[in-house]
């Protein structure tokens, strides 16, 4: 049971992360970019991800 609830919070936070904005989309695109500092990388998951 214990692990259903987890599962269940698990799923509804995934919901609550894929349901934010395009603004939040966004910076989470500039994080990106901070974080690989423009590299290639940074460019090919933005492209995934778009």
């Amino acid at each position: 049971m214990a692990q259903f609830l987890l599962w269940k919070r698990h799923v509804s936070e995934w919901v609550k992360l894929s349901s934010k904005t395009n603004g939040a989309r966004a910076q989470s695109f500039h994080k990106l970019d901070a974080s690989f500092a423009n590299t290639k990388e940074a460019l090919d998951i933005r492209g995934d991800a778009l």
